[in-house]
């Protein structure tokens, strides 16, 4: 698999965890009276157009991303719900978010790096850029959610 591909494939899946993640959230707050949930309404849409930036790259490069990453979206999800279930103060949350977002930080930071230099000059300018706006997003959701620590 090339480095493109590689980058692309984790660039999606982590684009689609956060997602599927931040809509669970909602759903579980949804007759709650959380402030963070304007915040997560924000995060949803973000992530929708990432989604589908991801899903032009996917299309222009002709990545194939395998779908076996269902039972690790459950576990995430029901780790969380069940974090939740204890303790769904606004606090509680932003920690979950705040884990969440500083491990994608982490990882992609890692693999921009990594990858940067072996993409070629076509392929380095919107895949890069999707990648350093995703981790730029990371890292300012991580300065907006500890507001609410």
């Amino acid at each position: 698999m090339s480095n493109q591909d590689e980058l692309i494939i984790y660039i999606h899946e982590n684009i689609k965890m956060g997602l599927s993640s931040t809509t669970k959230l909602i759903k579980i707050l949804k007759n709650k009276d959380n402030k963070i949930k304007k915040v997560l309404e924000s995060y949803i849409k973000t992530y929708e157009n990432y989604l589908k930036r991801a899903n032009l790259l996917k299309q222009k490069y002709k990545v194939k991303i395998n779908k076996n990453k269902i039972m690790q979206k459950f576990m995430a999800n029901a780790m969380m719900e069940e974090e939740i279930k204890k303790d769904n103060s606004d606090s509680k949350i932003a920690n979950i978010l705040i884990r969440g977002f500083t491990m994608g930080e982490i990882d992609l930071e890692k693999r921009i790096k990594d990858y940067a230099d072996n993409l070629d000059k076509k392929e380095k300018n919107d895949i890069i850029n999707l990648a350093k706006e995703l981790h730029a997003f990371n890292k300012s959701s991580i300065v907006e959610l500890k507001n609410y620590l």
